[in-house]
């Protein structure tokens, strides 16, 4: 009657973490697990640890939901806290751990709000080894190897028949090594970024994250769909009929022709496969032609000119220096001869590339896409100390953005603001920042992300104030857009009242712009009115969207004469309204109104030529859906004394 429900923790995983591989060996313990964290299907964290020591004597794994896990770890702690505090000499071994952590799980299921995590308890006490698993409902058993999630399907076949009692630790994580490869080539939710830890009789050690050595050449992986059903290893084309039988040497030839089936009238000339054929007929799904097309482009790739190639070499002087390099890569068009050139270059004795040819080429690659031959030359660049710009590494920036590589991006910036550089000249810049500003600020219009996003261009701003560096228009612009589509419109409206006083900066139309935009979202037009008209006064004109955003929010607020008066305001200044304003307008005024005003009003849009025949006719299609037959026979009055409204509506 009077308790409080328990919050609910995880109705359904969101972040998650893929499999957990332990196994027994000589001397304790070993257990591995990648650092990946899947936001769905996307693998948004790619440094999540989930491999932690619990006490003195025991490791922990987890599989399945992040933020449950990190639950789990709470509580842990304060179990571990409360044996310590008894201070009696004795400590917890890993079996005891596992029979608590059985309980809560068990406990967490039959309340119906279970952790999402499947759970590898591992440890050593008194010579002891302890291995142990239970899952989010509570199943949990001990074993002397242990998988979680598609490695106890893919790994413990591995471990079963390579795994003995005696194994060293060498051989201990060769055999993980192995299990943790298969499983990154089989489960999609991997990453090559590997965590080994190990528990024995001295306690815990956990290693550095590693990348495993992978060949990824195998033909399997090349062309994964060969002779699946539904594979497009055969030619598609529509079934043909062709009745009285023709010679079959007709298409002897035709590459298309896969299967004939016989009659004794008729022949079906079945390109894709037989109606007996246990391959399927349907036409190849949506994400097998995205595959098969990137497939194609891939092997159609093009290659390097030789020719172009040497004809560049002979230009350059048989003992050139940087410059002359820098030269002759920017004279350069195909972007594979610049980056054969580049490392052509480094295989010679007494060169170093410097800055501009770093700078050079990174801008050649980028231009053309080439990310992946980029991202190699900028890892040969940050291998080099004391080397850079501050125009190199903002180029660098800005390409790895365009690609959609923000971690990158991220990686570069903290290289630019790391202390050892303190003395050299590519700090980070106003140009540095407001690159990142508009690469968060294009990852959608979604709400949420623009939430999430906008923290990160919270603290680099204020990172960015605290060096000494003065915004300027453009950054303040993205620091008022980011809070408008992120749904937080009075902390845009204290960094505009902040641009004169704090930062000398005054605002733009662009400024205005968003906040007018963002003001009419929330439904507060007497505050977008005001900002409009100090707008006009500063002899800035609003933009289509701004316009749009007043004319919508006034006539949904009920204040139809005032969203009309702005609408014809819109049209003087040429400012284009879309269909959803007028539409809006309409019904409002329909609503409101009376159909005849609405119809006066589509009437006047008319004459004014904003609307086209195709426009006309929707509008008129939407007012017929909801009023119905008075809105026909109002428009047929109207089209007998009107000839114009004739003509649109045939």
């Amino acid at each position: 009657m009077g308790s409080v429900a328990e919050t609910e923790r995880t109705l359904y995983p969101y972040v998650t973490g893929s499999s957990v591989v332990a196994i027994k060996y000589k001397d304790g313990i070993l257990m591995a697990a990648d650092m990946g964290g899947s936001y769905g299907s996307t693998l948004r964290y790619k440094s999540v640890e989930r491999v932690k020591p619990i006490g003195k004597h025991s490791l922990i794994g987890a599989s399945g939901e992040i933020s449950d896990f990190q639950e789990i770890l709470l509580y842990l702690d304060k179990l571990i806290l409360n044996d310590k505090m008894w201070d009696d000499g004795n400590s917890l071994g890993p079996k005891e751990v596992h029979n608590y952590l059985t309980q809560v799980m068990y406990n967490r299921r039959n309340k119906f709000n279970p952790l999402w995590n499947s759970l590898v308890l591992g440890g050593v006490k008194n010579g002891q080894k302890y291995l142990g698993t239970v899952n989010m409902i509570g199943v949990n058993f001990e074993d002397n190897h242990i998988a979680t999630g598609l490695g106890n399907h893919l790994a413990r076949p591995i471990l079963r028949d390579e795994w003995h009692e005696n194994l060293t630790f060498e051989e201990g994580v060769k055999l993980l090594e192995k299990c943790m490869r298969v499983l990154l080539y089989r489960d999609r939710s991997a990453v090559n970024k590997i965590q080994i830890a190990k528990m024995t009789e001295e306690g815990a050690t956990l290693f550095p994250p590693f990348s495993l050595k992978t060949y990824w050449e195998f033909s399997a992986f090349k062309n994964p769909t060969t002779g699946a059903e539904g594979s497009n290893s055969f030619k598609y084309r529509t079934t043909y009929f062709t009745r009285n039988a023709p010679n079959k040497n007709t298409h002897k030839h035709d590459p298309f022709l896969l299967f004939e089936i016989n009659n004794s009238h008729i022949q079906f000339s079945v390109p894709f496969a037989p109606f007996n054929s246990h391959y399927s007929t349907k036409a190849p799904s949506r994400s097998y032609r995205r595959r098969v097309r990137n497939r194609l482009l891939k092997s159609s790739k093009p290659t390097l000119d030789q020719a172009q190639f040497q004809l560049a070499l002979s230009q350059l002087p048989p003992r050139f220096t940087p410059q002359e390099l820098c030269k002759a890569i920017a004279h350069e068009h195909d972007p594979f001869v610049c980056l054969e050139l580049f490392h052509w270059a480094s295989q010679q004795p007494r060169f170093r590339h410097d800055v501009s040819t770093f700078h050079v080429t990174i801008k050649k690659l980028g231009a053309a896409n080439m990310y992946q031959e980029m991202d190699d030359i900028v890892n040969q660049l940050l291998a080099v100390p004391l080397i850079g710009s501050e125009a190199l590494f903002n180029s660098v920036i800005y390409y790895f953005t365009q690609a959609r590589k923000l971690t990158r991006a991220v990686n570069v910036f903290k290289h630019m603001k790391s202390s050892r550089n303190l003395n050299c000249c590519f700090r980070p810049s106003i140009r540095t920042y407001n690159i990142l500003f508009a690469a968060f600020l294009g990852r959608g219009s979604n709400t949420h992300i623009n939430h999430v996003y906008m923290e990160t261009i919270r603290c680099l701003f204020r990172q960015m104030v605290n060096d000494g560096i003065m915004p300027d228009i453009f950054s303040l612009n993205s620091m008022v857009k980011g809070y408008v589509l992120s749904n937080h419109v009075n902390d845009a409206l204290r960094i505009f009242h902040q641009m004169g006083v704090v930062y000398d900066c005054q605002p733009n139309a662009l400024t205005y712009d968003c906040l007018i935009h963002g003001l009419c979202a929330q439904g507060r037009t007497n505050n977008a009115k005001e900002l409009c008209c100090e707008m006009k006064d500063k002899g800035f004109v609003p933009s289509s969207k701004s316009y749009n955003s007043l004319v919508n929010s006034l006539a949904l607020g009920g204040e139809i004469e005032e969203a009309v008066n702005y609408l014809w305001e819109m049209t003087d200044k040429q400012r284009s309204a879309d269909f959803i304003t007028y539409r809006t307008v309409l019904d409002e005024i329909c609503r409101r109104g009376t159909i005849q005003e609405g119809m006066r009003f589509l009437q006047e849009l008319q004459e004014k030529d904003l609307v086209d025949g195709h426009a006309y006719r929707k509008l008129l299609y939407v007012l017929e859906d909801d009023y119905g037959n008075s809105v026909s026979r109002i428009d047929s009055d109207l089209a007998l004394t009107h000839p114009i409204s004739k003509k649109m509506l045939s």
